[in-house]
């Protein structure tokens, strides 16, 4: 084990020479699988987020699949233990971790950019989708709520394609 997540291609099967930064090397007390989630919201590869159970503190990281580099999202923390699993709901955009701490977390995952690569003049008003998770531990502000609520109110979830969209 060499603590790197990397991409293949499954049909050729050829490394992709993607390789993701700032992976932890989990507990070996966990001997069972790790299970990660990957999205792809509005059809296009360069949407294409993977959420990664990261270390044995509890820590999930968030990646762009297809991206310039392998730097993360983010990074939450919310449970106590390693996380062993999670799974992102499309319909609702949220995503649910599990961890040997015995708890369910529910994420929120805030916007991100559909096409990043469009410089801010050109890109008008395009809408986002959902990318890393909520809490951002790598900014170093003490506790942060990562729990989503119910009855806060809905924006910019609204995903336009873009043959429907004005300004392309």
């Amino acid at each position: 084990m060499d603590n790197k997540l990397r991409l293949w291609n499954v049909t050729s099967g050829e490394h992709q020479f993607m390789n993701y930064h700032g992976m932890q090397r989990a507990q070996p007390r966990a001997a069972r699988s790790i299970q990660m989630a990957i999205v792809q919201e509005g059809g296009a590869y360069e949407t294409t987020v993977m959420f990664v159970p990261n270390g044995s503190d509890g820590a999930l990281a968030s990646y762009r699949v297809f991206g310039e580099s392998g730097v993360p999202l983010g990074s939450a923390t919310a449970h106590y233990q390693q996380v062993t699993a999670c799974l992102y709901r499309k319909s609702t955009r949220e995503l649910y971790s599990t961890g040997e701490d015995g708890l369910i977390m529910k994420w929120k995952p805030p916007p991100v950019d559909l096409y990043p690569e469009i410089p801010e003049d050109v890109s008008g008003d395009v809408q986002t989708i959902s990318g890393g998770p909520t809490a951002d531990a790598s900014a170093g502000i003490g506790d942060t709520d990562a729990w989503s609520d119910d009855e806060q109110e809905e924006t910019n979830h609204r995903f336009i394609p873009p043959i429907l969209r004005d300004n392309i």
